[in-house]
């Protein structure tokens, strides 16, 4: 039988935290190893870590609620959504800095995971270009605007008094 677990922590609590210790070693060092690596590869972290792939995308699905391979790719979507703030950073650096080679690949990573392409939330424009407009989700253009402001607010909250 088969237990549903509530996860101790969520991925979103962990990189706003961003190395705070959350009395877990394993979901500890995994952070600390996402803060300093480049590699988007599970086996990676896990190899990093001295622990089995398995052992460990299972134990970051108990305490996290997603598993190894998830959690890489939320946590390297996040850092592009903080690098995106940077108006110096061009698409093509932000995408080298989450660890993509190629800069389409980053691009439908970002498409899929926060509904804009990286072009459409940096400009808050519609593409010109058909290579970057990858956004058939919006059915107007003020849905595209609003879906933006909502994405840029969640990840710059106001702060509070």
């Amino acid at each position: 039988m088969k237990y549903k677990i509530s996860p101790i922590t969520t991925l979103d609590e962990l990189y706003r935290t961003k190395g705070a210790p959350t009395g877990n070693v394993i979901v500890d060092a995994f952070v600390e190893y996402l803060m300093h690596s480049n590699s988007r590869k599970a086996q990676d972290a896990a190899l990093c870590l001295g622990v089995e792939t398995r052992w460990l995308s299972e134990s970051l699905r108990i305490f996290i609620g997603m598993n190894l391979s998830d959690a890489i790719l939320e946590w390297r979507m996040r850092k592009a959504l903080d690098l995106m703030d940077d108006e110096q950073l061009s698409l093509e650096e932000i995408a080298h800095r989450c660890s993509y080679s190629q800069f389409n690949h980053f691009a439908e990573a970002f498409q899929k995971r926060w509904g804009v392409s990286p072009y459409t939330y940096r400009t808050g424009e519609e593409p010109t270009n058909a290579l970057y407009d990858c956004n058939k989700s919006a059915k107007t253009r003020r849905e595209l605007f609003e879906r933006i402001q909502a994405l840029k607010n969640r990840n710059n909250p106001a702060p509070t008094e």
